[in-house]
């Protein structure tokens, strides 16, 4: 699809062999080929979304940008990271401040209203 050019041109490069380890890198990586036009979309989350999360290894609970951002903000789903990593990259290039906390304190209460730690993705007391 042409409105998931950029997203897939960025998925190309990735196979660069540094690797975001911080937040802040991951959402400077994303911004640079990122486009409003493709963020926007609604089919994003299940497509481009996924490719990001993929792409920066937010799966991998061994990797050091998962383990950053379990201990930075507290959350380890790779759905939840790669939001948080998405608006700031997006706010990023309209030129907005964006506070990851409000998007933090929203995914937790999702979580926590099923008993699930969302650091861990286990229920409390496992």
């Amino acid at each position: 699809r042409k409105d998931f050019k950029m997203l897939n041109q960025w998925i190309k490069k990735k196979k660069e062999p540094k690797e975001p380890t911080t937040f802040e890198e991951a959402v400077k990586l994303v911004a640079a080929s990122l486009t409003e036009e493709a963020a926007s979309d609604p089919r994003f989350h299940f497509s481009g979304g996924m490719q990001i999360r993929n792409s920066l290894g937010l799966w991998n609970k061994e990797g050091v940008l998962y383990k950053h951002m379990q201990e930075r903000f507290g959350l380890g789903h790779a759905d939840d990271t790669g939001m948080l990593i998405t608006n700031a990259a997006r706010a990023l290039n309209k030129g907005e401040e964006y506070n990851p906390w409000i998007d933090v304190e929203r995914c937790k209460k999702h979580w926590e209203q099923y008993g699930v730690n969302p650091a861990t993705g286990l229920l409390y007391g496992e």
